[in-house]
């Protein structure tokens, strides 16, 4: 299957946090680029 809408992010990160529960297992970092802010949610788990 094609993606119609691909980007890429180019930015600086800005702030990073875990999320404090065990069922919420992502990494979060916030990052500038554009002049816009942007949250990453990453899966540490899978």
């Amino acid at each position: 299957m094609p993606l119609r809408r691909y980007g890429v992010l180019v930015g600086r990160a800005v702030a990073s946090r875990a999320e404090g529960g065990t069922d919420t297992p992502h990494f979060q970092i916030q990052v500038r680029g554009g002049g816009e802010d942007f949250r990453v949610a990453v899966n540490v788990l899978s």
